[in-house]
């Protein structure tokens, strides 16, 4: 991801800022569409944010290592603000790939940052957020073909509901046999979905209790 464009050329490529934010736009738009192919986009973003920008002592830097920067430009820093976000971001990702690679990274950025955020005061609320949501995910895992209508009626009543703790995942019997097998989930003909809070899934039938579950709707 690039910073900004301007007289047709792409400026400033590799900021956290981008990495992170990119990212959980483009798990808000798999999660509106089904489309896989932003969960595969937000991926391919996360591999070169942790491939550029990640620091093995734990937390990310905020933009690549330049060796053509002069002076103090050259420091590279680890904005509390901008980690929590990519914590976040990877948090999402993990719930919705299993992949335990973003797991371990996120769970090593809020780490680094257990005994200072409290000098941050107000700007560490999204460092507070994350910790929220590695603590208490709340996991909608709607199961069915794409082309059936239910399953649309499930996604849309989840996305009705807030909740920002949610993390919502299609998973179509046909294609993802894999993933249904390691989520522990029986296989069935029948459209359904299953949310999970702190570690206990629920079956659910209905689209509409899925407000019961989570409370209110915002639409």
């Amino acid at each position: 991801m690039y910073h900004y464009y301007s007289d047709g050329k792409r400026h400033l490529p590799g900021l956290l800022t981008d990495q992170a934010h990119m990212i959980k736009c483009l798990i808000d738009a798999y999660q509106s569409t089904f489309d896989r192919k932003f969960l595969n986009y937000a991926e391919t973003i996360a591999k070169f944010m942790i491939k550029k920008l990640w620091d093995d002592t734990g937390g990310f830097y905020d933009r690549p290592k330049d060796t053509e920067t002069l002076g103090a430009l050259k420091t590279l820093y680890k904005p509390i603000d901008e980690n929590s976000v990519a914590a976040d971001a990877l948090l999402r990702l993990y719930y919705l790939t299993g992949n335990e690679r973003y797991l371990e990274i996120s769970k090593r950025t809020l780490e680094h940052f257990s005994s200072s955020y409290q000098m941050y005061g107000i700007m560490a609320a999204s460092y507070g957020s994350a910790i929220e949501l590695y603590l208490n995910p709340v996991q909608i895992h709607i199961v069915g073909s794409k082309k059936d209508p239910l399953t649309r009626r499930f996604m849309n009543e989840s996305l009705k509901v807030f909740n920002p703790l949610k993390v919502i995942e299609h998973l179509d019997p046909a294609h993802d046999a894999e993933r249904l097998t390691r989520l522990q989930y029986p296989a069935t003909r029948k459209t359904i979905a299953y949310v999970c809070i702190k570690g206990t899934c629920i079956t659910v039938e209905n689209p509409t209790e899925i407000a019961e579950l989570l409370g209110p709707k915002i639409l």
